[in-house]
């Protein structure tokens, strides 16, 4: 399963959604950067979640652990690979 997200082009004009989509990335960077692995940062089961955002939560998972183990990178650091990737210059707006 491959993901992708497109957003409309009017987006940048929503900054109360630019604002929590920012807040929710900086969440899971800091999530990431806090587990030895990356696997242990995935939302296996996230109780507080609704129902559906729960069970996209738990297929977002279980592709990306497919991911990582297809491409050699189960086991990994979290935290280096957000570095390697430069994940917070590519997804979040300069402070």
């Amino acid at each position: 399963m491959t993901w992708a997200l497109v957003l409309a082009p009017d987006v940048a004009d929503d900054t109360r959604l630019l604002d929590a989509l920012e807040t929710h990335l900086e969440g899971f960077i800091g999530r990431i950067s806090e587990v030895g692995r990356l696997e242990d940062a995935l939302p296996v089961y996230e109780s507080g979640l609704p129902y559906q955002q729960r069970m996209m939560a738990t297929a977002l998972s279980s592709s990306l652990q497919t991911s990582l183990l297809l491409s050699g990178l189960k086991g990994a650091s979290g935290a280096q690979l957000l570095q390697q990737g430069n994940a917070r210059q590519l997804f979040l707006a300069p402070s």
